[in-house]
């Protein structure tokens, strides 16, 4: 049954033409809607009331919404019969046999009024002849008999094949796109087409392969019975984009039928011709303009990815940014691989189907994409969402990347960041602008950069931009408990986004927090370490599995966490007397010794000497941050001498040192207590001297001065052995 879900009242004025379609499910066909009716109401200046669109199995409620928004008619109906879905458009008519128009144009969905030229209504039927003789002749004439109408009546269609059978078809079988049916024949033309349609779907042994013309020869069949002619018009009332190689004439296009000749950014594509391609590149302007301004973003999705998959969602989702988006979220999810993850807008899945997380639940609006997800994960969660009216779940951690770019209204913007943050539970990873963007388009808007907003909400402690690509920033922001909760030596909120605004990489500064956190209770409130420990990652970031280290000085670190995670094993050397074997509690800081073979297989640790220490094989690493500047000279001298010893020829040598601010003298204290005087401890180039003696290699060395709350500026050197 039809259900006219909004009702116009249609005047029946002199002169008075209704303009309808049909549009299903099908991506293409909404999108080809779109483009329809911006040509009727933006090019044509219709009246809404002039306008309906009859829809079928629609489940894309942003794009009904955006219907309704338009003032159009409405008219939902069902399915004329499932062998043909072509027929469905014999439902229109019953609409207009309860309004009367004094015209009715039957139109497709991918047909686009460009012209300038009055509508042709000068006979009860006005239409083009088809533009192949498809079915053949012997195919159609063998319909005709059948149906006890005599024979075709032989016209040639707009482009005749050249061998015998494929140049003519009947008078009546025309272009389905554009029907211009005079308002006093609706009635019993419907009653006839639908007489003839269910006659041509039952009988499937006449059409052969060209069964899929039942509408279109059914139509014909009508037209015999009611010995209505049909006003041919000529081509430009009707103009084919989709037969490649044909001799498609130079003319001014009135009506374009683009077929499938539509690519994902909502642009009609051109054919060859000079003076056509001049319409269609106008067309192509005047619908991005309109797209920017009604962005309905399950459409525009929905054809993206069932069109051009390759293409995900835009230039930021493959290549080197799409690689560069993985290690990021990689980082950032590090330590959230068993918790609830959410992620809104996950699109194809490019991004995240990687990444070892159990518990991932996928949202987003385009269908398609959806189905492609799922394919690539089938064991992860996946839900298509409407862009506002969906409530979503909550996660530990909620993922939402280059979604927030594409709401092109403030209002939008700010409420879609609403409901991310409530969705967050402890930490929201988004991207979005800085500042305006560079390259800018219709489908993307800038209104205030990403990061304010996000310090505005006061929902978060901790907020850090993990990178940059293109215009956009990725940012992690957590909900991290603060106050009494909060270990007494954890960094504080503020500390965390200033080094994370000071390291070159806050992406491992995130991950190493969160690594610490989870072990040990905290990361420590040390600011250096903040700066040290990334550029030891970092340095080793490329570590191979099976690959084995020593961490000189461990400690409580998570630098030897974060190696065994890649594969690496290593040794943990620290004869602090102080033993850290219970689990942790608020006495605990950096300093002391931490059994890591509890908390994972590649670890191993020693409470011995670093001078006895022995490793069971040649090592490929050996790292110390700001350790070995506690140590007398002789001391650390003797040690330089140990690691090359263990290190195998061409391993490496990581090491940060505290220096005496603005000097370039080694750190002379430990503890509280001084080791030696500054000039028998050795500065830079006694150190650098030790290095060559000992076997190494400088690879690079540098001097952070100033560093925010720390006594001491930091030395940092990577060495390789010779």
């Amino acid at each position: 049954m039809d259900i006219a879900e909004t009702r116009n009242a249609a005047a029946s004025a002199s002169g008075s033409v209704a303009f309808s379609c049909v549009v299903d499910k099908d991506p293409f066909l909404i999108a080809q809607c779109f483009v329809w009716l911006y040509c009727l109401t933006e090019l044509k200046s219709l009246s809404p009331a002039q306008i309906f669109v009859h829809h079928t199995d629609i489940d894309n409620r942003e794009f009904l919404d955006w219907l309704r928004s338009r003032g159009v008619n409405l008219v939902q109906i069902g399915q004329y019969d499932e062998r043909s879905p072509y027929c469905n458009k014999l439902r229109q008519l019953r609409t207009f046999c309860r309004r009367k128009f004094d015209h009715v144009v039957l139109m497709d969905c991918d047909t686009a009024w460009v012209g300038d030229a009055a509508l042709p209504r000068r006979a009860p039927v006005a239409a083009k002849i088809a533009d192949l003789a498809s079915p053949p002749e012997a195919v159609l004439a063998q319909i005709f008999r059948a149906a006890g109408v005599g024979e075709p009546d032989w016209v040639e269609v707009s482009f005749p094949a050249d061998e015998p059978g494929w140049r003519y078809t009947d008078r009546s079988y025309c272009n389905g796109g554009l029907y211009i049916l005079s308002g006093d024949i609706i009635a019993k033309l419907d009653l006839v087409w639908r007489k003839w349609a269910n006659w041509c779907l039952k009988r499937p042994h006449l059409f052969g392969d060209f069964a899929a013309h039942a509408d279109q020869v059914s139509f014909a069949l009508a037209l015999r019975e009611m010995q209505l002619p049909v006003d041919h018009l000529s081509l430009e009332w009707n103009y084919p984009l989709h037969l490649p190689g044909a001799p498609l004439p130079d003319v001014t296009p009135q009506i374009l039928h683009f077929h499938r000749q539509f690519g994902p950014h909502f642009e009609i594509q051109s054919c060859g011709v000079p003076t056509v391609d001049r319409t269609i590149d106008a067309l192509n302007k005047n619908i991005s303009a309109f797209l920017g301004k009604h962005f309905i973003n399950r459409m525009f999705w929905d054809l993206r990815y069932k069109i051009s998959p390759e293409l995900g969602s835009g230039v930021g989702s493959r290549g080197d940014i799409l690689q560069q988006k993985r290690n990021w979220l990689g980082y950032a999810l590090m330590a959230f691989e068993d918790k609830r993850i959410v992620d809104i807008g996950c699109g194809d899945l490019e991004t995240t189907r990687e990444l070892p997380l159990t518990r991932y639940t996928g949202l987003d609006v385009s269908r398609q994409a959806i189905d492609i997800a799922r394919a690539k994960r089938p064991d992860w969660q996946f839900k298509t969402i409407d862009a506002n009216g969906s409530k979503w779940d909550e996660g530990d951690a909620v993922v939402c990347l280059d979604v927030l770019i594409h709401q092109t209204r403030r209002s939008d913007f700010e409420g879609l960041l609403r409901r991310l943050i409530a969705a967050a539970r402890e930490r929201l990873i988004v991207s979005g602008y800085g500042s305006p963007p560079a390259n800018s388009s219709g489908i993307v808007a800038f209104h205030r950069p990403l990061i304010d907003a996000l310090k505005e909400s006061n929902a978060f402690s901790e907020i850090s931009i993990l990178g940059h690509y293109r215009d956009l920033s990725l940012i992690v922001a957590d909900k991290r408990r603060g106050g009494s909760e909060a270990h007494p030596n954890d960094i504080e909120g503020g500390d965390y986004n200033e080094a994370a605004s000071l390291t070159p990489r806050p992406d491992l500064l995130r991950a190493l927090a969160d690594l610490s956190r989870d072990t040990f209770g905290f990361y420590t409130k040390q600011f250096s370490r903040a700066l040290e420990y990334p550029w030891i990652a970092q340095k080793l970031e490329a570590v191979l599995p099976g690959q084995r280290a020593v961490d000189i000085g461990a400690g409580l670190n998570p630098l030897p966490l974060f190696l065994a995670r890649r594969g690496a094993f290593v040794d943990c050397v620290d004869f602090h007397p102080l033993q850290r074997a219970a689990a942790s509690d608020a006495s605990w800081n950096e300093w002391g010794f931490f059994d890591y073979g509890r908390v994972h297989p590649n670890l191993r640790s020693h409470n011995v000497n670093a001078l006895e220490f022995a490793p069971a094989a040649p090592v490929d690493i050996v790292y110390s941050v700001s350790v070995i500047e506690h140590m007398p000279r002789a001391t650390w001298q003797a040690l330089l001498v140990r690691c090359r010893q263990w290190l195998r020829d061409s391993g490496r040598l990581l090491l940060t040192i505290d220096l005496i601010p603005g000097t370039q003298f080694l750190w002379n204290y430990s503890e509280g207590q001084e080791v030696e005087p500054p000039v028998v401890h050795g500065d830079i180039d006694a150190f650098a001297a030790q290095l060559g003696i000992a076997g190494f290699q400088p690879v690079d060395a540098f001097v952070w001065k100033d560093v925010p709350k720390s006594r001491t500026d930091l030395l940092f050197i990577e060495c390789t052995a010779r």
